[in-house]
């Protein structure tokens, strides 16, 4: 959709003297119009509507050409900037109005520019910020447009009004944004999103707020009323024998799939997470005395020191990738992407005869559970593996492992 950019005079009638007008700026942005007095007042049998200027009175048409530039030079700016642009907008910067009011999406632009000058923080953390923003633009971008199609269309995105003063955002505004990430299927999954992931966002979000609140910029609380609860989900994971099941199958021969299963099992004897395993260099793995492998790396989510030993089954894995691919790129896997990663293992499943939700991160759990706790690694260990900056995030897995749970309960019984 063409941004639609207009500037016209008009001479609104004095109240008490209808033969006379008052002469106002009228800027229009996308059929949204804002005007600006100005001083002048003329006779309104001299205005030429056809010229937008005033008969038989050069200085003061002189004077309206100056406006006119002025205001162009404040969309020019916007424009170079990439900065959101409407009538309003222009309006406040033209008058000096947006000095003391603050838009939304700038100041949350400005909060994400210093999460990223700021060493305080984990790289995938900031970029979880620069995610919700993604959201918050396209739920603004909503309220505007019609077909929910175009909300994905970036050039859309860059080119229309959409933001909102900091202090227009309060309960309501939560509730909606809630409820259009609930309800509105991503076009990355084509699905809405869960109630955790929301929650995810929110929690981001008003963190934002609050940030902004203490500096003085709102003083609204808009999530003071707003309770976010949180649903108990199943982390899945595969049991010794689904593991098996996949290893032993052949996948009919497909190179795709076999390298999919190769990047999930590598996760599955290592505990990674998918971004940490493909950003995982040759460099990185270093070799001790007596021959072993291990990682000598950091957490991507949390920055941790991560020294841990590599077991067998992941460096046959490792080996099987040193090809050429590896010398240009210094990665231990092949590349592809998350989704592609995703959508592959759902059809690994339905061949392997596995009959539950597999996604990358089912790796993680299952080095958690079937790899680790079920074979009597103890909890502590099994968080510092994980990468884990609190041992109550492991105990999440131990609680799902009955095997873990039966076997120290028939230790416990025997010690009675």
């Amino acid at each position: 959709m063409k941004e639609s950019f207009s500037i016209r005079f008009v001479p609104n009638p004095i109240r008490d003297n209808v033969k006379q007008g008052k002469i106002y700026i009228r800027i229009i942005v996308n059929r949204k119009k804002a005007e600006i007095a100005t001083e002048h007042v003329i006779e309104s049998s001299l205005w030429d509507a056809a010229s937008q200027r005033v008969k038989r009175k050069p200085r003061l048409n002189e004077e309206l050409v100056h406006y006119e530039n002025e205001i162009l030079a404040i969309k020019r700016e916007l424009v170079f900037k990439g900065k959101p642009s409407s009538a309003k907008i222009i309006k406040d910067l033209y008058t000096g109005a947006s000095k003391s009011r603050h838009y939304l999406l700038d100041y949350y632009e400005k909060y994400y520019q210093s999460l990223q000058q700021t060493t305080e923080f984990a790289h995938d953390t900031i970029r979880s910020y620069n995610t919700t923003l993604g959201h918050l633009r396209k739920f603004l971008l909503s309220k505007q447009v019609d077909d929910m199609r175009l909300v994905d269309d970036e050039k859309l995105l860059g080119s229309m009004d959409y933001d909102v003063l900091l202090e227009q955002v309060d309960y309501t505004f939560i509730r909606e944004f809630d409820e259009f990430m609930m309800t509105r299927p991503s076009q990355q999954y084509g699905k809405p999103m869960g109630r955790n992931s929301a929650n995810k966002q929110h929690t981001r979000f008003k963190k934002v707020l609050s940030t902004a609140r203490k500096e003085g910029l709102m003083e609204n609380r808009p999530y003071e009323d707003f309770e976010l609860k949180s649903e108990k989900t199943n982390r899945d994971f595969l049991t010794e024998v689904e593991l098996q099941k996949m290893k032993a199958h052949d996948l009919h021969g497909n190179e795709s799939l076999i390298k999919v299963r190769d990047i999930f099992l590598f996760s599955v004897y290592t505990g990674l997470r998918f971004a940490h395993a493909m950003s995982l260099k040759r460099h990185h793995v270093v070799q001790d005395k007596e021959g072993a492998w291990w990682f000598d790396t950091e957490q991507g989510k949390t920055n941790e020191p991560l020294y841990t030993p590599l077991l067998k089954p992941a460096v046959e894995i490792m080996d099987k990738y040193d090809n050429e691919e590896r010398k240009v790129t210094g990665n231990i896997l092949p590349k592809i992407s998350n989704v592609k990663v995703n959508l592959y293992l759902k059809t690994i499943a339905d061949i392997t005869g596995i009959h539950k939700h597999i996604t990358h991160h089912v790796a993680r759990h299952t080095f958690a559970t079937t790899i680790t706790l079920s074979n009597d690694v103890p909890l502590e260990v099994v968080s510092k593996l994980l990468g884990h900056t609190e041992i109550k995030t492991t105990q999440i897995y131990a609680k799902i492992t009955t095997k873990y749970l039966g076997e120290h309960a028939r230790r416990l019984e025997g010690k009675l």
